[in-house]
C-alpha cells in the first residue's frame, strides 16, 4: 500500500490522524510519516490496513 493509499483510506474511512493512529496502535507522526511516504508500515500495520481497506479483493470476496 502506497502512501497515497494509506491517506486515502484514512479519509475514506472519515477518520482523523489521531483516530486512525490509535486503530493502528501507533503515534500520530508515524501515520504523519506513512501519509507523505518517509517510512513503509510493518508487516503488521499492513495487515491491519488492508483489514481495514473493504475495497482489497479479500474483503470483497467475504462481501459477496
Amino acid at each position: 500500500m502506497t502512501a497515497e493509499q494509506i491517506r486515502d483510506l484514512r479519509l475514506r474511512l472519515e477518520l482523523s490522524t489521531m483516530a486512525f493512529a490509535i486503530r493502528l496502535a501507533v503515534s500520530v507522526d508515524t501515520v504523519r510519516k506513512y501519509e507523505q511516504g518517509k517510512r513503509r508500515p510493518t508487516d503488521r500495520i499492513m495487515r491491519l490496513l488492508e483489514a481495514l481497506d473493504v475495497t482489497t479483493p479479500a474483503r470483497q470476496e467475504v462481501a459477496v
